[in-house]
């Protein structure tokens, strides 16, 4: 399957095999490029039934296009903190721009371990994630978790690094977990900083799955 990711959350898509081309929305359905323009109405329909194996087939199910914490829906970002009076706020890891100031940062001033997290709106699966340093890079990190829950409340540990090498400027680097999880919300938590300042910070997160 290939695909281009969509402002409206979606994924432009060709079904191997099937030689359908549609919709592959973020709650896994399938759609028919006729019904394009239709995916808040009633004209949906699904090209395939079920959904494709995550593990032989992920797709980008974090955001890219995010504007505010709240834009677009279905999509939610919070934070611990947020630096710069809401300059550096929850959703920039997610806005698909990493240059600049677009990062999200606690600020500095609070105590590590201090998180980042997305509602996908949805539980949704992750087979790996990908994380990248703000340019220039100033404070890395090199002791992390990333979490699942479905409640907000309940987190589940879905992959851990202690010691991990100092991120060059810009540098993103690719995760793949043990075995994959399925959760709506999914938070990432910076324990200790590559400076061991207070400061956390990241220009780009996206869950694949």
């Amino acid at each position: 399957m290939s695909g281009i990711y969509h402002p409206c959350g979606a994924y432009n898509v060709t079904v191997a095999g099937s030689g359908s081309e549609g919709l592959y929305a973020p709650d896994g359905s399938y759609y028919v490029t006729e019904d394009i323009t239709n995916l808040s109405g009633a004209l949906r329909v699904n090209v395939v039934s079920g959904s494709l194996d995550p593990a032989s087939d992920p797709i980008l199910r974090s955001p890219i296009n995010m504007t505010d914490n709240t834009t677009p829906a279905p999509f939610v970002a919070s934070a611990s903190a947020e630096g710069g009076g809401g300059l550096f706020a929850a959703f920039k890891p997610f806005d698909g721009d990493p240059a600049g100031f677009s990062f999200w940062t606690d600020g500095g001033g609070v105590s590590l371990p201090q998180w980042v997290k997305i509602d996908l709106g949805s539980s949704l699966p992750c087979v790996y994630y990908k994380v990248q340093a703000r340019t220039p890079t100033f404070d890395s990190w090199v002791d992390w978790v990333l979490e699942g829950s479905d409640d907000d409340s309940s987190w589940t540990l879905a992959d851990s690094h202690t010691g991990e090498s100092v991120f060059s400027d810009g540098e993103i680097r690719t995760y793949t977990l043990s075995s994959p999880k399925t959760f709506r919300y999914w938070r990432w938590t910076i324990s200790v900083g590559a400076r061991g300042t207070d400061d956390a910070e990241v220009a780009g997160l996206e869950i694949w799955g």
